[in-house]
């Protein structure tokens, strides 16, 4: 067995299922008596229908065990249901226990799958939810909602639904079961993705990333909700959203995206988000983008719905970590003529020029009107984690080569 629920827990959630319209329990109600549910496990103890006991309406089945020599643990009714593997459920249920008795009953709804249509061959999972424990008050109806109780094992075709009455020990006790609900939780495929388009980027200018989310069905998801913390070495950040195919979102904003969105299926949303990289900023940026289904849907592929853009930061004009032989050692661009003989006629050369004259060195460049001037071998440093690429290098003879 799997999971356990009970009232004490968070997984106990408010607003109910709208399960009768799409409950695979065939009378959970128990109107009218206890058709389509069988007797379960024998025992010490007696079933039957109780029409002047209910929760939202009369009718119940009430079990009362009869000889309370032990701990019970008893499955009075079951029912075989129709279901599909791999698939999310929500199940829901009401519970109530009298005055008098003298041990409080857990009364609980286990489920068993199997693959075949007819209950036959069993599966190894099972589940079960609890709607009364022994801190539970008397006289009081318990209803336990859950929207994402389970996910059946795949090749699920049937589930046995098991009305569960147990005991901590021996003492006369009973209970009532109503409203038995095991419902496919509407389920919609959400994905989102995240770039900027690079693999590096440079602190101290901008950076703009595109996120879309969207919705691959089978069923609307309205109400679901994309999420971006932006690191604290982003600033100024801002964003826009555009819609479509039938899709809604925020127009635009600041800061992290904590927003609802509306998806249809087929529909997407589309995040630009803007902002400038910290000038102290090293190492790397990564930023990830989420998307969750609304409360209540189920996501049968999850793994789609958070994306990540990681980009190495690179320092411009920053110090080149030596010796960096590109080029052959002997090579004349490896010579240091730091300390080089001055040329005889260099003040010739310079009178030539003249002294006022704007001069540049002769290793490329774009010098066109309105052209950012940039020579020498341009380069970027960065982080050592970075994934090394072949370069070819040609090498004339003289730099005007």
């Amino acid at each position: 067995m799997t999971k356990v629920f009970g009232p004490s827990l968070l997984l106990v959630l408010l607003g109910g299922l709208d399960a009768q319209a799409q409950n695979v329990i065939q009378n959970p109600g128990f109107t009218g008596g206890l058709s389509s549910w069988t007797p379960g496990s024998p025992g010490p103890y007696t079933v039957g229908w109780d029409g002047s006991m209910g929760n939202a309406a009369p009718g119940s089945a009430h079990v009362i065990v009869t000889s309370p020599s032990s701990s019970v643990n008893f499955f009075p009714l079951k029912q075989c249901v129709p279901a599909s593997g791999s698939t999310a459920y929500g199940a829901s249920g009401s519970a109530r226990y009298p005055t008098g008795v003298s041990v409080v009953p857990i009364l609980a709804v286990l489920f068993y799958y199997y693959s075949d249509t007819a209950c036959a061959t069993q599966l190894s999972q099972s589940d079960s939810f609890e709607m009364t424990v022994s801190s539970t008050p008397a006289n009081t109806w318990e209803t336990q909602t859950f929207q994402n109780l389970l996910t059946t094992p795949a090749g699920t075709h049937s589930v046995l639904v098991n009305l569960w009455l147990s005991t901590p020990g021996p003492g006369n006790t009973e209970g009532w079961f109503d409203d038995i609900s095991l419902s496919p939780t509407p389920a919609a495929d959400l994905s989102i993705t995240k770039t900027d388009g690079h693999e590096s980027a440079v602190p101290g200018t901008q950076i703009t990333y595109t996120i879309v989310a969207s919705n691959a069905g089978p069923n609307a998801a309205n109400g679901a909700i994309v999420t971006d913390t932006v690191p604290g070495t982003l600033t100024s950040v801002s964003w826009t959203c555009a819609a479509a195919g039938g899709a809604t979102c925020t127009a635009s904003g600041s800061g992290s995206i904590s927003q609802g969105v509306n998806l249809p299926v087929g529909g997407s949303v589309t995040y630009m988000l803007v902002g400038t990289i910290s000038p102290s900023a090293t190492g790397t940026l990564s930023n990830t983008a989420t998307v969750t289904v609304p409360f209540g849907m189920a996501d049968p592929n999850p793994a789609n719905n958070t994306s990540t853009d990681t980009d190495f930061l690179v320092q411009m004009g920053g110090a080149l970590p030596g010796p960096l032989p590109l080029l052959p050692g002997n090579n004349w661009w490896n010579l240091d003529v730091s300390a080089a003989p001055v040329d005889p006629s260099s003040t010739a050369f310079i009178n030539f020029i003249g002294g006022t004259t704007p001069a540049h060195p002769d290793f490329g460049g774009d010098v066109s009107l309105g052209s950012v001037q940039i020579y020498g071998f341009p380069y970027a440093v960065v982080s050592g984690t970075q994934p090394k690429k072949s370069v070819t290098f040609a090498t004339p003879g003289e730099s005007d080569g």
